[in-house]
């Protein structure tokens, strides 16, 4: 799920944000192996290594969507819920959201399910209404 609020942990840095999955439970994975998938994922979202290990708060608006998108998609779930996800952000940056949504989801087959106020949103990444 990707949180209208970003939900991130700000004690925990970006990329066990991504891992938290990962990192416990029925999908626990090594520790290393948990950050080489945060880190391809944050990858995937457009955010280079550095910023791995950095906490939340140091981050833009705009980047901590993208770190929630990556945590939404590190353990590659077959359903994402999206809510919200471009609330908060500019135009320029919801519509770069927006692709990378439509993109990620094309790519992993996955079925999402978004909750948006945001009619532009809507146009750029459903398929059914």
């Amino acid at each position: 799920m990707l949180f209208q609020g970003g939900a991130l942990f700000d004690s925990l840095p970006v990329w066990q944000n991504v891992a938290f999955r990962l990192l416990r439970g029925s999908l626990k994975k090594p520790k290393d192996e948990a950050r080489a998938i945060a880190l391809e994922k944050l990858r995937r979202v457009g955010l280079s290594e550095d910023v791995a290990e950095r906490l939340p708060a140091e981050l833009s608006g705009g980047m901590q969507k993208r770190v929630g998108l990556a945590r939404a998609i590190a353990a590659e779930p077959e359903i994402i819920f999206f809510d919200e996800p471009t609330t908060g952000l500019d135009p320029i940056m919801a519509g770069v959201i927006n692709d990378l949504i439509r993109e990620i989801v094309t790519e992993m087959g996955a079925t999402a399910i978004t909750i948006t106020h945001d009619m532009s949103s809507v146009r750029a990444i459903a398929d059914k209404i």
